[in-house]
Formats: structure tokens, sequence, C-alpha cells
């Protein structure tokens, strides 16, 4: 491809000595310091437009390229290049290397990337292998690229973003190596958003390992943000570095609060079993059993977590009508009850935990200490439900790892057999 007039035209976009690039400084000299950082590419970059369109790599390519970025596409139109060649040109103080930069991005047919998802409430030493690629890693182990180093910065995360500062900086993320072919498409060659969807599978899979590990320990595990970014950096510059995107929370919490230790050694065989159960209802019950209970743990009232942890409970534990504190604590403290005052006791929470339930759906509210059934002590709201979600975290490990649900029936009448 000849990029005789390319290069003629960046040189006289980048002469800082120029009419052209003074004009352009005289528009923008009374702008702010970051307009103007936006603003001059933008302005010098008007005559590279013009000659990227006679191009043939754009005059073939009717309804536009684009530069895959994992979860979609980023457009790689010649308005959005030319503002790319013009910043690397003054970078570099050469056309020749945005030339060369431009050159190697439309002749990559493949390469590799990363989906990265940060999360609050958890915190590990070393990198963990969970399930089909799909690393847990701590924050100084991301792979490099420009938002992990915003990611890394000291920064206070609450004005940078739209979280509380409570929350902190994230300490570990999930991440995920794929290969994008190809790179660079256009529509008209029926490369449709369809034929992306494998990749953005990935991105959900992601989300959905990161809701499960929210049973080890258990932990309040919430994402901060997710990203794609190319190992190569002169990629990843073509698509801006990727966006960065937030998941909406409807319950987001001031803080997040410690209900028990993660613990890495159990973490993958939990992930790892979650994914060889092969009912597919079985699986949505217990997402939604782990959902519930997530959010228990992230709501700031007791009593507004009280209700959340009975619909956790009820979702895999519950069947038939009516009696569930009943049937719920029996059959918990079958499964996984270790001893017969250990089974006494969770039966004993549950139901307490139900009784909270019954309060505030009924009055509003619950009084606090409550008495536990069947023992002459009184624990606070906020220890019940501490106790309740541990205890409601065990026994959805205990169901993911028997990779199926009993019937319940049949359970209690065997005493807690499985066959």
């Amino acid at each position: 491809m000849d990029y005789k007039e390319l290069k003629s035209q960046l040189d006289i976009c980048i002469n800082k000595e120029g009419d052209f690039y003074q004009e352009v400084q005289r528009k923008i000299c009374d702008f702010p310091e970051k307009i103007k950082e936006l603003a001059k590419p933008a302005l010098l970059s008007q005559p590279i437009v013009k000659v990227l369109n006679q191009l043939e790599f754009y005059s073939a390519s009717e309804g536009g390229r684009f530069i895959k970025t994992g979860t979609g596409g980023y457009g790689f139109h010649p308005s959005i290049v030319a503002e790319r060649l013009v910043s690397k040109a003054l970078e570099n103080n050469s056309s020749q290397s945005a030339i060369d930069w431009f050159n190697k991005v439309i002749n990559t047919k493949s390469a590799n990337g990363y989906f990265v998802v940060l999360l609050w409430g958890v915190n590990i030493n070393e990198s963990i292998d969970l399930y089909d690629g799909i690393k847990l890693v701590p924050l100084s182990e991301l792979p490099s690229s420009k938002n992990n180093d915003w990611a890394c910065e000291d920064i206070n995360w609450g004005p940078r973003e739209i979280y509380s500062t409570w929350l902190g900086k994230p300490e570990c993320a999930l991440v995920k190596k794929v290969t994008v072919e190809p790179v660079i498409y256009h529509i008209s060659n029926g490369d449709s958003f369809e034929k992306k969807k494998n990749l953005m599978d990935y991105l959900t899979l992601e989300k959905e390992i990161g809701l499960v590990l929210s049973i080890i320990g258990p932990s309040p595990l919430m994402e901060a943000m997710n990203w794609f970014n190319y190992e190569d950096e002169e990629l990843d510059y073509a698509q801006f570095y990727g966006s960065r995107a937030w998941h909406h929370y409807e319950i987001m919490p001031s803080m997040l609060l410690k209900f028990g230790q993660f613990k890495p050694e159990i973490a993958k065989e939990v992930v790892s079993a979650f994914y060889e159960i092969s009912d597919q209802k079985t699986k949505k019950r217990i997402v939604n059993s782990i959902t519930r209970l997530n959010q228990a743990m992230r709501r700031a009232d007791a009593g507004n977590s009280a209700v959340e942890l009975s619909i956790a409970l009820e979702c895999l534990f519950a069947s038939g009508n009516g009696g569930y504190a009943h049937k719920i604590g029996l059959r918990i403290a079958f499964l996984i009850g270790e001893n017969f005052d250990h089974k006494k006791r969770m039966k004993a929470i549950i139901s307490s935990i139900y009784n909270v339930r019954s309060a505030v759906v009924h009055n509003g509210e619950a009084s606090s200490p409550i008495k536990i059934n069947g023992y002459n002590e009184k624990l606070s709201l906020e220890d019940l439900i501490k106790e309740g979600c541990e205890i409601c975290a065990k026994a959805i490990s205990k169901i993911i790892l028997m990779k199926s649900l009993p019937n319940w029936d049949e359970f209690e009448l065997s005493g807690g057999k499985i066959d």
C-alpha cells in the first residue's frame, strides 16, 4: 500500500514551525490544558481523514472498519484513526512511526488479549487456576496494560469513580487470556456481532465465577470494573486501550463486612464442581441462592439481610408448602452437621433467622438481641446474620460438590443419607 501522500500530510501536521500547526495552536491557546490535549490531535487530523479515505484499505470496505475489543468492536474509521496517527506522530516526532503503527494494525490477523474483572471483597497472595483458563490473581500480577496501570494507581477510588471511598481499591482480579481473530473486520464481510459472541461468553463466565466465589469464606464479592486489553500495546492503542465498564448494583454498600476467611485451597474445587453440574435447573437454583446470599452480606440492615438469607435458603432447600424454618433447618443439619450439637446449633440459628424475617415482613423491623431457639443465649442481629451466612455458604458448597440436589423428603426420612 502506498503511504507517500499520508506521510507527506502527516509531516505537515506535526511540523511545529509550519503554518497549519501554528493555526491550530492559536485556536486552542485559551483552552484549559486537558481540553488542549484532546483538541490538538482532533484539529490537526482533519486533513488526514481525507487521505485515509482514499486508501484502498478504506475505499474497499463498505460499512466501515472495526477493531475487535473482545466484548464487541471499536470503530477503526478514518476520522478515529486519523487522530491516533497524529497523536502517535507527535509523541515520537516521526510520521513514519505512525505509519508503521497503522500498517502493523491493519495487517495483524490474530492477536492475544485478556478479559479482566476486578473484584472487591477478596484478597489473595498468589494466583489460582480456577476453570477453563480463568485465573484469580492479585492485582500486582495483572497482565501489563494501560488499564492495569490506571487500576494500580495509589488513588482514592471514591472521587475517581462512582463508588464509595470505603470500599477502597480492589486487590485481585479474574483474568482470561483469549485469541482474537480477525483483529480488523468490516460489516460488509458478514463479520457480525454474532461471530464475536463466543468471546463475550468468557466475560459472562468470569462474572459467574466471581459470584460462585462468594460462598468461599463466605465473602461478599463484588465486581469493581471490567475491561478487555490486547497483549500487544500497539493493538491496544488502536482500541484506545479498551473501555472500562462497571456493573450496576442495586444494593451498593458503603463498606464490605468480613464474614469469613477466603480459602484459596477449596476455591478451585468448588468452581470446577459447579461447572460439572449437568442439570441447568439445578445450576440456576444455585446461582439464585448465591445471589441472594451475596446480597444478604451486602445489606446494611441486619433485618433486611435476614429476608435475603431466607430467600437464599429456600432457593435450594425448600419443597412443598410451608414449614420452611423447620424443613430447611433439619435438611441443612443433616447435610453438613458434624455431630448432634453442631446439627442442633445450625437448626436453631436457621429457626431464629426465620423469626427475624417474620418480624421484618410483618412489623417492618426486628428487635436486637434475639433469643436463639433452644438455647439460653441471645445474639445481636448482626452476629446472627454472620453465623447464618456461614451456614448457608457451607450448605451451598456441599450441594455444588454433590453436583445435584437430593429428593428432600427422602433425604429427611433416611436421616440425611445420600445415595
